[in-house]
């Protein structure tokens, strides 16, 4: 019986050992979709920062166009 105890407290051993490393690839996993986000968080703050370029630059060409209508400014 002492026998049976120490087979099964091992493969119990085996099997948490099994779990941990499943774990730690979790939190890998889970590190690797952080910095995707960051990624994306970056890319995303980059479209924000162009974006306002391009109205700056669709409103010029409005005014450009039609100097006259539009923004209501006389010119």
């Amino acid at each position: 019986m002492t026998a049976e105890v120490v087979v099964t407290n091992a493969q119990a051993v085996v099997m948490t050992a099994e779990v941990v490393v499943t774990n730690v690839q979790a939190v890998v996993m889970t590190a690797e979709v952080v910095v995707t986000n960051a990624q994306a968080v970056v890319m995303t703050a980059e479209v924000v920062v162009t974006n306002p370029r391009a109205v700056v630059m669709t409103i010029e060409t409005t005014r450009s166009s039609n100097p006259s209508r539009g923004l209501g400014l006389s010119g």
